[in-house]
């Protein structure tokens, strides 16, 4: 079976790539959340089969069948409502791309920046006074309720640094000073707890926005682009200093023992070549092997999730752990009790160190609603997001391309965890709906002081 999934695999991938290739206007597939589902999916699949780690826990055909059909019940959900409102308002021929024509007065975020900075000062004065943090080592740390509440604040620090990019790539200007302190400001957090979320997160967030914007600014808007030739210029020098990082935060946060504890934690074995590029290649080799072992080892957990886990159910408060974390054990709602329904599971394979981390977005869908109601889910969040993204045309904003940005962002992670329940990811949208709603109502106001 794993063989005739491989050539799949490879089909799908010759195919794909061939169509990418002869594509005209290829930089618009970089805003479609399509793009980012099948790619990074694509490639971690590839990585599994490939790769040549053994997991005991492992993928079968029915469960591939069930990844197609929880994303074939996403994208049909987003179809027949962008279908629906297409009949009903009118045609719109690129419906996974957004457009602007001319130069917009630009938002003033200079008073959210000072903000977000004060938040995050507070908050690592506070985070390092209530937990003893070794830089390039600690995972495990005490967070409450007043650390979640700077987080919410210093992540609005993402809006402010995608809007200035992309504001300065449209129309060819100057990245403002307080742009560049901004992109700071949202990894902070992150670095300190020696954590790659949000670094991630940021990285992938700048390159769909850089690519996208920066095309759109010399095919449509006629633009020069020098701040889109200067930006990727200085984003490869940036990409040099965050591998570096990723190489120092690899080699500290295990030492020798990284294979120990992924077979501690999965149970697999490693194929004679990557155990030589780990033992000889020094912070590099630990680098490709964790990554190599992360974004395969996702496919065993879902696998066993999918298999042997029994419940609870919390219906979303899972995800939403920043939630269910608050509310009183009693209530039998606490983001906590899948833990133990995994530790089950766990006990049933005889692998003691598995967790619920990096199950794929489809595991904490299951985790939430149950095997059966996760792809009636799926096409839930389909029509949801459909139905956005149709309505935020109807405007032509920058703030609409970033929503477009955070959608393309949160498929690309769905491939290792919910982008509901990250951090980095929900509290930086929420942060963006609520300038949208404070825009719109400020453009209310003004209309009703017209009309009187």
């Amino acid at each position: 079976m794993e063989y005739a999934v491989r050539i799949i695999l490879i089909i799908f991938a010759v195919v794909g790539i061939t169509f990418f290739i002869k594509s005209k206007d290829r930089y618009r597939f970089i805003i479609s959340d399509t793009f980012w589902v099948i790619v990074p999916w694509t490639l971690c699949l590839f990585m599994y089969y490939f790769s040549g780690i053994d997991y005991p826990i492992k993928l079968e055909w029915y469960m591939l069948l069930y990844i197609v059909l929880f994303w074939l019940c996403y994208f049909l959900g987003k179809n027949i409502v962008q279908k629906i409102l297409t009949k009903k308002y009118g045609e719109n021929k690129k419906r996974n791309t957004i457009t602007i024509k001319k130069e917009q007065p630009k938002f003033n975020f200079l008073p959210l920046f000072f903000v977000s900075l004060v938040a995050v000062i507070i908050y690592v004065v506070y985070f390092l006074a209530i937990n003893n943090i070794v830089l390039g080592q600690t995972r495990n740390f005490n967070a409450n309720a007043f650390t979640t509440f700077l987080l919410i604040i210093s992540s609005s620090s993402l809006i402010i640094w995608l809007y200035e990019l992309s504001y300065a790539l449209l129309y060819d200007k100057k990245i403002s000073w307080y742009a560049f302190i901004s992109a700071i400001i949202f990894n902070v957090p992150g670095l300190i707890t020696s954590g790659r979320d949000a670094l991630i997160i940021f990285i992938i967030a700048t390159f769909i926005t850089l690519i996208y914007c920066g095309n759109l600014s010399v095919k449509v808007l006629k633009k020069k682009g020098h701040t889109y030739s200067k930006t990727k210029k200085v984003l490869c020098l940036a990409m040099g200093v965050v591998l570096f990082y990723l190489i120092f935060l690899t080699s500290n946060r295990y030492g020798h023992s990284a294979i120990k504890q992924f077979m501690w934690a999965s149970g697999c074995s490693f194929p004679p070549y990557l155990e030589f590029i780990y033992y000889n290649l020094g912070g590099l080799g630990k680098l490709i092997l964790n990554t190599v072992f992360y974004y395969s080892s996702q496919f065993s957990k879902l696998a066993l999730v999918f298999d042997h886990y029994s419940g609870p159910y919390l219906g979303g408060l899972y995800q939403l752990h920043y939630v269910s974390r608050l509310l009183p054990e009693s209530w039998g709602l606490n983001y906590t009790l899948v833990n133990e329904g995994v530790i089950r599971a766990v006990e049933e394979v005889s692998i003691v160190g598995m967790k619920p981390l990096w199950d794929t977005m489809i595991g904490y869908f299951i985790f939430d609603f149950g095997k059966i109601l996760a792809p009636v889910m799926s096409f839930f969040l389909g029509v949801v997001v459909g139905f956005a993204k149709y309505l935020i045309k109807l405007n032509k904003s920058i703030f609409n391309i970033i929503v477009y940005v955070l959608i393309a962002l949160g498929a690309f992670i769905s491939v290792q965890f919910s982008p509901f329940f990250d951090y980095y990811y929900i509290f930086p949208f929420a942060v963006l709906v609520a300038i949208m709603i404070y825009i719109k109502y400020e453009e209310r106001k003004k209309q009703v002081k017209k009309q009187r």
